[in-house]
């Protein structure tokens, strides 16, 4: 679905100034004006498709963050080991509790746990199934976040099927010379 925003915004620009050279050749005034301000809200219409069609998901977007804060944190310490303020076994269990801290950070962001969460306080599962379905979720979400697939609301899907009838709608005024 997002290459297809990506691919209908490119393909939108593309259509638009081609018909905004041919049209505009030898006009001056209104008729000028009117393509120009076509041309526009056409750019306008693709910027948006390419950037809902290349943004990243809120979920992966806190991951990156979370990650470069560990990433910082870790450099911090290994530049205090370096200095020699932190002796190598400091440094090695902090590192180690600083990574398994982000790891439980990242789990609990997941929408996975947080339904899980959600059952064990409304009393539906126990302590121990918690727990148990805890550690499970946190062997399976080893892999990236990217390769997980992320269910789309009805309002994108209304988006993107209105940006395609856009689409067609043009592309049919242009072939026919109806602009």
């Amino acid at each position: 679905m997002k290459k297809a925003l990506v691919i209908i915004g490119v393909v939108l620009i593309i259509f638009s100034t081609i018909s905004i050279v041919n049209v505009t050749q030898g006009q001056s005034g209104a008729g000028l004006y009117g393509m120009l301000t076509f041309y526009l809200i056409m750019l306008v219409i693709s910027g948006t498709l390419i950037y809902f069609g290349i943004r990243k998901p809120k979920e992966i977007r806190e991951t990156q963050k979370a990650e470069t804060k560990t990433n910082e944190k870790l450099k911090n310490l290994k530049d205090l080991y370096i200095q020699g303020i932190l002796t190598k076994e400091e440094y090695e269990t902090k590192s180690k509790t600083l990574n398994e801290n982000t790891a439980k950070s990242n789990l609990k962001s997941t929408p996975e746990y947080k339904k899980l969460k959600s059952l064990y306080e409304d009393g539906i599962l126990t302590k121990d199934e918690f727990e148990n379905k805890t550690e499970n979720l946190e062997i399976n979400t080893g892999q990236p976040k990217e390769s997980q697939s992320r269910a789309y609301t009805i309002g994108e899907k209304l988006i993107v099927a209105f940006y395609i009838v856009i689409f067609v709608v043009l592309v049919i005024v242009l072939v026919n010379g109806w602009w």
